[in-house]
């Protein structure tokens, strides 16, 4: 993935506009950016190797290896139902699934004829968006982020924030994300986008986006058209 890394489009919470940098990027004809579906697989693959590292990995965790090598001794007597593989091959397992993973979105976008890829997904654990620009070198991120009630408003729109304890969840939620956001997204490679200022300024936005992603011929007609759910059926 060196010479294409990924893009992570990520927001606090759901309708901050991260469709609409999806709709931007993916207007270009040199780059697909995918959805939640997509940026899940990433987030699990990747959820699942930090939890791995954290669950057996340092000094404290040598006795896994020493009961494996106990085991391919012959000594079976001994308390063994969480007996695993040698460590750094298991951890290895999963970097590699997780990679495999990046790998598979990277190629099936060169089919498509194009090589810019990435995907999104509004309330991306921050901690993980900073882990995965550690672990993939050349990840760009970007951070869009909305006025709260109005996220409320349009959240509304499509059956969200119905009642009062959903609205303040979903308020905690913006609150606790966008702090995060503040304080960890600190990269170079991130980019902040205010959608306010883009849909006010979108020139001059599109032209920041542009320089940030390297991505040529973004159609900044895309924001003449107001798309906020699925269609009806």
């Amino acid at each position: 993935m060196a010479s294409n890394p990924p893009i992570f489009i990520a927001s606090p919470v759901q309708r901050c506009g991260t469709t609409l940098i999806q709709r931007l990027l993916s207007s270009s004809s040199d780059t697909l950016i995918f959805g939640e579906s997509v940026a899940n697989d990433v987030h699990i693959y990747a959820s699942l190797y930090q939890n791995k590292q954290l669950m057996i990995g340092g000094p404290h965790n040598a006795w896994r290896d020493q009961q494996l090598a106990q085991v391919l001794e012959g000594d079976v007597n001994a308390w063994i139902p969480d007996l695993l593989p040698a460590r750094d091959a298991y951890l290895a397992s999963y970097r590699k699934a997780l990679l495999d993973y990046c790998d598979f979105l990277q190629q099936y976008v060169e089919t498509q004829g194009r090589s810019g890829w990435g995907c999104k997904l509004p309330g991306w654990p921050i901690p993980q968006l900073d882990y995965l620009q550690g672990l993939i070198p050349g990840t760009k991120v970007i951070y869009i982020h909305r006025d709260l009630e109005a996220c409320v408003v349009s959240a509304r729109s499509i059956n969200m924030c119905l009642d009062e304890p959903s609205t303040q969840q979903f308020r905690q939620m913006y609150a606790f994300q966008h702090a995060e956001a503040e304080r960890r997204l600190q990269r170079e490679a991130v980019m902040w986008i205010d959608y306010k200022e883009l849909v006010e300024h979108p020139d001059k936005v599109i032209a920041q986006l542009v320089a940030f992603t390297g991505i040529d011929g973004i159609d900044a007609g895309v924001m003449a058209h107001k798309i906020g759910n699925y269609p009806a059926t």
